[in-house]
Formats: C-alpha cells, structure tokens, sequence
C-alpha cells in the first residue's frame, strides 16, 4: 500500500459527498451480480444502486457507518461497514423507513415486492429465529454492508474495519452478526473468526436456488 496508513472512521452526521462515496463503494464492489443479488433485484442494476442509496440513507439516521480511508479527502474513502448496533435496526423510525425500506419497496415491480415480502422477508426471519438467542437483537452488531474497493483487496482494510467494529462489540458484550451467500465469503469471513450458525435456501421462479448462510462472531 507504499506505506500509506490506514485509518478507520465512524462518520457522524455524515455529508452528502460521505454518503455519495459510501455508496459507490458499494456499487463498484457488487458490479459484478452474485445469484442472490441478481435475485434481490430482478437483474436490474439501478435497483442495486437504489437498495444501496436507500439503506444507506437509512443507516446515516439510526445506524453506523464505519469508513477506511487513506487520506483526509472523501475519494480517499477505500472501505466502508454499515452497522446497526443493540436496539438498533434499519426501520426503527419513521424517517428511516420514509428514505429506506418504503421508498425501495416503492421502486420495485409488483411481483418483485411480492417475493420479497412473501418470501425473502420471512425465510431470513426464520432463519435469525432459529440460529439466534431471543433478545439478541438488544446486543448484536448486525452487518448489513461490507465493501473494500477493488483496487485495495489484500491490503488489510477489511480486517481494519472489522477490527475497530469489534472493539465497539466487545464493549457492549454482544456479537457480530451478517448475512452472506456466496461461497467465497463464506471463507473470507471465517478467516476473520466468523462461523457458519445456518444456512436457509431462497429459490425465486426463473432464478433458481441459494443459500444464505448466517454467519456470527463474538469478539
């Protein structure tokens, strides 16, 4: 990384242009769609980009969101987490779920917001109620989002922004949680100390099969 450090940020009233940043991180890191992604939205990309902007707007309201950055500029912004610490969530409020979950809802086609709400919603409720202890949500760290840009893999940014997320959970006595299913991840995440707690199969007609795994670590 020709000795540039890295520092890790927890935004707080994050400016428009930090938002902007964060959210074409995420893009660049999910350009390339996974099956589960393609399934979340129907293989369209402007349907990527707005769950991205919607939720991220929603987070900068009643969640977290962690940067590595590489110098003092919002282009230097190389890594970002959006976290919803204990008793936090991405609809707690009615300004959250005006600028996130209703206004992507809103976007989507009509059968596309059936599976998600018929399907989508309850298979990873499910699945959170069998893996997770009841009242886990009032210590957990969920992570929703997690992207380093493309050209700053292997540079240990994502275990820096792991890192700093665990000291916060640790001194909340909680755990991480997260959501992943692809295979690839499934490893990078459990070289950084997660483990596999169990896997739901999502199937939409005209896409097939996956497997979310739901993945925790505690510091």
């Amino acid at each position: 990384m020709g000795g540039t450090p890295i520092t890790i940020r927890w935004l707080k009233d994050p400016t428009v242009q930090e938002i902007n940043r964060v959210i074409f991180i995420l893009d660049a890191a999910f350009e390339d769609d996974d099956l589960f992604t393609t399934m979340l939205h129907g293989g369209d990309k402007a349907l990527v980009h707005l769950r991205f902007e919607t939720f991220v707007h929603a987070a900068a309201i009643g969640g977290q969101i962690e940067v590595a950055t590489l110098g003092p500029q919002v282009e230097d912004i190389v890594g970002v987490a959006v976290w919803y610490g204990p008793g936090q969530s991405s609809s707690a409020t009615e300004q959250q779920r005006e600028v996130g979950v209703r206004r992507f809802l809103a976007a989507l086609p009509e059968d596309l917001k059936k599976w998600w709400l018929e399907h989508l919603v309850p298979v990873l409720e499910q699945l959170n109620k069998e893996c997770l202890d009841p009242g886990f949500s009032l210590s957990q760290w969920y992570l929703p989002f997690f992207a380093v840009h493309l050209q700053h893999h292997r540079k240990g940014i994502a275990k820096a922004l792991m890192a700093s997320a665990e000291d916060k959970a640790k001194a909340d006595g909680g755990s991480i949680v997260l959501e992943t299913s692809t295979d690839v991840d499934v490893v990078i995440y459990t070289r950084l100390g997660f483990e596999v707690k169990g896997k739901a199969k999502l199937s939409r007609a005209g896409y097939g099969e996956c497997q979310v795994h739901q993945m925790v670590k505690t510091p």
